[in-house]
């Protein structure tokens, strides 16, 4: 696979984490040597449900989601952690197995640091412990909000919702421009392909997107921005 970004080390892009300057020298050098990185291509499986993570996950480049299979075969995508964020972190910290699998939803860079390196730095830095916690947090709070609005929004409003949400998370947006396939859509609102070509269907008769062979493409981010936040509002 080609790499989706110009070639970058890992050490580039740990010195470029909020917390690597609060360690100290030797904590430094420790995550340096210890760390690589991965290149993840579109609809690959990098981690397992059911598995104790060995890494911290760090995004160089992309997108990963964290898809859950439901008794009737269903797919449902529960969280979304792009480019400079870090995943696994709430594993990790309670020493669990993942409930989930891990995904590749765009041309991927990962950078992973070992979880035996993470957690020596949890222990010994409160700077690092701190921004760990505050992630996790940020995490639950982002899953809580989408569980408040599937529950409180219409169909329709949920689907805006959560195309604004992707559009503007997911790399490749460009003035206002972004493509993402359907069945992505179906999974972070958790309601069927039908109901969702339905919903999609009345936004593009606002204007707000249009829908193509395999796609969708938001024509007025800013539209659709003012649309989902005020039936977020309303609801």
């Amino acid at each position: 696979m080609r790499s989706p970004t110009p070639a970058v080390r890992a050490d580039t892009h740990l010195r470029r984490a909020p917390w690597f300057d609060a360690l100290n020298p030797v904590q430094q050098e420790q995550v340096l040597a210890t760390s690589r990185l991965r290149v993840v291509p579109k609809g690959t499986l990098l981690a397992h449900h059911g598995e104790v993570p060995c890494n911290w996950l760090g995004v160089v480049h992309g997108a990963l989601k964290a898809s859950t299979f439901a008794a009737d075969g269903r797919i449902s995508s529960r969280l979304l952690v792009t480019t400079s964020e870090w995943a696994e972190g709430h594993e990790l910290v309670q020493g669990v197995a993942r409930r989930h699998d891990v995904v590749a939803i765009r041309d991927t860079v990962v950078v992973l640091l070992p979880a035996s390196v993470f957690r020596q730095l949890l222990a010994r830095s409160a700077d690092f412990c701190g921004f760990v916690l505050m992630q996790i947090s940020r995490q639950h709070a982002q899953q809580l909000t989408r569980i408040e609005n599937a529950r409180a929004l219409s169909k329709a409003d949920l689907v805006a919702q959560t195309v604004f949400e992707l559009a503007t998370q997911l790399d490749g947006a460009q003035n206002g421009f972004v493509a993402m396939k359907q069945e992505d859509i179906a999974e972070f609102t958790g309601i069927s392909r039908q109901t969702v070509n339905q919903a999609l269907k009345a936004l593009e008769g606002r204007g707000l997107l249009r829908t193509l062979y395999g796609r969708v493409e938001v024509r007025d981010l800013a539209a659709l921005s003012d649309y989902a936040r005020l039936e977020l509002l309303s609801a």
